[in-house]
């Protein structure tokens, strides 16, 4: 017992203290982070966070950037710096607009993981004046319990999606201030009743079986006059085992169900017309709800698409996904024929509705 003690206390003397005076050690010194980030010497006052607010256009002469965070529940805060210095603070599930000058820019967004060091993911834009600019800032949890921390362009369908969320979201958080942080909603799920979800998804009662069809195929041609998009899903998580089946995810186009992707890998081809569409994905979880995926998409005559469902991270029982754990993504024609070649076309039929 006191061999391990004295293990234990020479780990915790071997690792860096984490103070304004010294900061933590895995934050980048490279160019690009130092001129995107603000000083990580400079400490958060948790009552100073200002209750997010949404802003419906930028001012005279300016740009608007939003920032979606989504990071788990009780994680650290999160820092959104613009040009190297820190222009916004939040924690949790939560939102900031920053107005910018038009003209080039360095984004960073941080967050501290205590002894581990800093996360740090950045990003770079032009800003035209009268435009407003979407990122989304979250943490990608695996299945072992690791995690990536990314910062990435928003899809302007998943924007839509957003805003309207935080609009939703603002006056909850000024309602639930404490007095030494901001309060951020429990539940991670995006509803159905929001109007992008409505334009893209079908119905929120449908449900479908789903079966698979092993048989291996490359990627099919669009038809005459039309473009193809196919639909990929991937469950990659710690109870497979426990429920082999999977999750079930429904898949939809310009309001209205396509179809359902389930089982560890499957993939379903649709045909569209040319022009805009907004795709749909979602997973009704038992647990925690709805969790909603929108994306855009600008269909040309003969060309095909691919979007990639990801679910990742712990499940229950059911097989219904937790938190963090739903993410969907473009993916272009090597992966998408990759992934269609080793995977199983998902059939799926609407069960009936009981009488």
């Amino acid at each position: 017992m006191k061999h391990l003690l004295l293990l234990c206390c020479l780990c915790v003397a071997s690792v860096p203290a984490i103070s304004a005076e010294n900061p933590v050690a895995r934050f980048p010194k490279t160019p690009a982070a130092l001129a995107a980030c603000g000083p990580q010497t400079l400490k958060v006052n948790y009552k100073t966070i200002p209750t997010p607010r949404v802003v419906a256009s930028p001012a005279a002469g300016k740009a608007l950037i939003y920032f979606f965070v989504d990071t788990p529940q009780g994680s650290p805060t999160v820092r959104l710096g613009v040009d190297g210095k820190w222009a916004a603070t939040t924690r949790g599930t939560s939102f900031a607009a920053v107005s910018v000058d038009p003209g080039e820019h360095h984004l960073c967004s941080s967050e501290s993981v205590g002894f581990s060091g800093t996360m740090v993911a950045l990003d770079g834009m032009r800003a035209q004046a009268g435009q407003t600019y979407f990122f989304t800032v979250e943490v990608l949890n695996d299945w072992s319990g690791g995690g990536e921390f990314v910062m990435d362009r928003t899809d302007p369908a998943e924007a839509a999606l957003l805003l309207q969320r935080a609009s939703q979201q603002a006056p909850v958080l000024a309602a639930h201030r404490h007095r030494r942080y901001v309060a951020v909603l429990s539940s991670p799920q995006r509803a159905l009743t929001t109007q992008p979800a409505i334009d893209a998804c079908g119905p929120s009662t449908t449900r479908f079986a789903v079966t698979q069809n092993p048989t291996r195929a490359m990627p099919a041609k669009p038809s005459p006059g039309h473009a193809l998009v196919y639909f990929l899903f991937h469950s990659h998580t710690d109870t497979d085992l426990l429920a082999p089946r999977g999750p079930v995810v429904n898949v939809g186009l310009d309001g209205a169900w396509a179809g359902a992707l389930q089982h560890t890998r499957s993939y379903l081809p649709v045909d569209v017309s040319p022009g805009m569409h907004t795709v749909c994905f979602e997973h009704l979880s038992r647990s925690f709800g709805n969790f909603v995926e929108v994306r855009s998409l600008d269909a040309q005559a003969g060309k095909t698409y691919y979007f990639h469902a990801l679910m990742q991270g712990s499940m229950d029982f059911n097989g219904d996904a937790g938190p963090d754990a739903f993410v969907v993504t473009p993916v272009d024609s090597a992966e998408g024929s990759l992934f269609i070649e080793t995977s199983a076309l998902s059939v799926a039929v609407q069960k009936q509705k009981r009488k």
